[in-house]
């Protein structure tokens, strides 16, 4: 009998340590099963049955541990083993034999746990503002695949949260959210990233009402001489402040018009289609700015909300028209 191309992907992605297979062919298996985890649990974001729902919050959860195993692996197989001992995996991995030439079982491996591989990919990428989203995947993961405990309203809260989550990480392994969420799911993830781009925009519109009371106060109940006290002591200065500092920059703050601080970052993109001289892929460095702190009235941006701040008429605290 044959097989249609679906059954095929499937026998693909189960059997893909049985082959003659390199190491490099662990990312390429694990960001496959990650989009075809993906999709299937998107497909299932409107179901109400109790076995669609545990289904849903359980290939959810796998999709995105996959995904974030894919980065770790990107930089360095090695990265994904929980434990030394087993030699076998370890020199799988390592690129130093192919699956056919040691024991390499899928059943015999220990790899590092899903917020571990969070944390390898966010130190890889400098994505870091996702740990609460990613763990809230995780818990619900757990809860269907553990207990069988689930509802509509979590899964889909779940869902939500994964689909935010994982479109961070898909620039880094050059993919993008149309071809890893699919077609079929393209309106749920415009509306899920619309809905956060509003949250995170009402964010910032909060902190900076709250800063502007703040500064108001200040200026309301101290002297001239006072302010220019707490000015001196608590703007920022690069030169002063910093052993290094190419990655910091002082930036004037939009509410109280003092010196704040910028931290920047580094993070790595996979330069599609590039390979280096051992044919390892190449990854152009990215320098951005991953927080915003005025000492004097406390305004804080983070990553997610800097460049939304950018787009707002902070003056007045209302989005352009």
């Amino acid at each position: 009998m044959g097989t249609n191309a679906k059954e095929a992907q499937t026998d693909r992605l189960a059997l893909w340590t049985f082959g003659d297979t390199s190491n490099r062919d662990v990312t390429k298996h694990l960001l496959a099963a990650s989009k075809e985890a993906a999709q299937h649990s998107l497909r299932l974001y409107s179901s109400e049955g109790a076995i669609e729902l545990l289904t849903a919050a359980v290939t959810a959860g796998l999709a995105l541990e996959t995904l974030l195993k894919s980065v770790a692996s990107n930089a360095n197989p090695l990265l994904l083993l929980e434990t030394t001992k087993n030699l076998d995996w370890g020199q799988f991995l390592s690129g130093i034999e192919t699956s056919t030439s040691v024991n390499v079982k899928p059943e015999s491996i220990f790899t590092i746990g899903a917020m571990q591989a969070w944390q390898a990919a966010t130190a890889l990428t400098g994505n870091t503002a996702t740990k609460t989203d990613a763990q809230s995947v995780f818990d619900t993961r757990n809860a269907a695949a553990h207990m069988g405990v689930v509802d509509g309203k979590t899964v889909r809260l779940q869902q939500h949260k994964f689909i935010l989550t994982a479109s961070v990480f898909l620039e880094y392994v050059g993919m993008s959210t149309s071809e890893y969420f699919g077609s079929e799911a393209a309106e749920l993830v415009q509306r899920v990233q619309d809905e956060d781009t509003d949250r995170a925009r009402n964010a910032v519109l909060g902190k900076l009402a709250a800063a502007k009371k703040r500064w108001s106060a200040m200026r309301s109940t101290l002297s001239t001489a006072q302010r220019a006290l707490i000015l001196g002591q608590f703007e920022y200065r690069t030169d002063s402040r910093e052993e290094d500092p190419f990655y910091n920059r002082e930036e004037r703050c939009p509410v109280c018009d003092s010196s704040g601080k910028v931290v920047l970052d580094t993070r790595y993109i996979l330069r599609e289609g590039y390979v280096d001289e051992s044919g390892n892929d190449v990854y152009d460095s990215v320098i951005f700015e991953s927080s915003f702190t005025c000492f004097v009235c406390q305004f804080r941006l983070n990553e997610e909300e800097i460049p939304l701040a950018a787009e707002l008429d902070l003056a007045s605290g209302q989005a352009p028209a």
